[in-house]
């Protein structure tokens, strides 16, 4: 394999890795969504039954009560996962309950004001569970989707070549899914020069550790600060030379170690199924929040590299 092609490769790995993160993170976003008004409908009725002539009667403050919890789910969700989102805050809380008590005028103030607090506590816990699912899905499907996109038998079935990049496509996809769910801040590592380096290693075989660019530190004049950082290169010492070790081992392992992930992809893929859906008892439209990998989808032509 030359330079170039193996250039075109790393590319090509990135683009697809980031699409599918996008795609899959907004599937599992509609779902969720869905999952709440579902919730909303479940929680609260905006029909009842009238006693005296037994037919359903329309209840107004069930349907604002509905909306108002589906309000602050959305909301929630959507600031989560980082999309604009309206702040529920105390305000909203009064003006709510204001107009709940005028619908509902036999009930006092206070019942009221219990009734939307209790709806807005209960839709950001939901939403908190689902962002929760949501992400933890996604991990275990980005390391199904990496398997899929180099398969055992890519690359004349070379083994450094298959496993860089999958963990390359793994790396990719992560780093799209904690930015966009602002998990942790983006990583400038994923340019020219990054492609530069997986594509070095594709064409030589050789894994060497990659160079990514450190972040400028924030200056700080505290002593104390100063005195606990200097600690820190004794243990990140320790640990690149565990690293450095590993880059020497098979394989898959020289592959997780060189962008330090936590599991190699068949561990990472299986460890993570059961978290699947935890938490959600309440949102059983989440329940099974796995996305299918379809082999013919994502599919790569068997070229032969020399």
């Amino acid at each position: 394999m030359d330079l170039q092609l193996a250039m075109v490769i790393a590319h090509d790995t990135r683009a697809r890795a980031v699409t599918d993160a996008r795609t899959d993170l907004d599937r599992l976003q509609r779902r969720a969504v869905d999952a709440g008004r579902e919730e909303s409908r479940r929680l609260v009725k905006v029909t009842r039954i009238d006693p005296v002539v037994g037919q359903a009667r329309y209840r107004p403050a069930g349907r604002l009560l509905r909306d108002w919890y589906l309000h602050c789910y959305l909301n929630g969700l959507r600031g989560r996962l980082g999309n604009p989102a309206v702040t529920i805050d105390a305000q909203q809380v009064e003006d709510t309950a204001a107009l709940l008590h005028r619908l509902t005028p036999t009930r006092t103030p206070r019942a009221a004001l219990r009734a939307v607090a209790v709806l807005r506590d209960l839709a950001d816990a939901d939403a908190a569970r689902a962002t929760l699912t949501i992400i933890t899905s996604l991990h275990a499907t980005a390391a199904r989707r990496a398997i899929t996109h180099a398969p055992d038998g890519r690359f004349d079935a070379d083994p450094v070549r298959v496993h860089v990049t999958r963990h390359w496509y793994l790396h990719c996809y992560l780093d799209h899914l904690q930015t966009a769910t602002r998990t942790q801040p983006p990583q400038p590592a994923l340019d020219d020069a990054a492609i530069h380096q997986i594509a070095t290693i594709l064409t030589t075989r050789t894994i060497q550790p990659l160079v990514w660019p450190v972040a400028a530190r924030e200056p700080t004049a505290d002593r104390d600060r100063v005195i606990t950082d200097a600690t820190v290169p004794d243990r990140a010492g320790a640990a690149d030379d565990l690293r450095l070790a590993a880059l020497q081992g098979p394989a898959k392992e020289a592959a997780r170690a060189l962008f330090n992930h936590a599991a190699t992809l068949d561990e990472f893929a299986i460890t993570d199924l059961p978290k699947i859906g935890a938490g959600t008892d309440r949102l059983t439209g989440l329940a099974a929040s796995t996305l299918d990998v379809e082999p013919t989808e994502r599919g790569m032509p068997q070229i032969r590299h020399a």
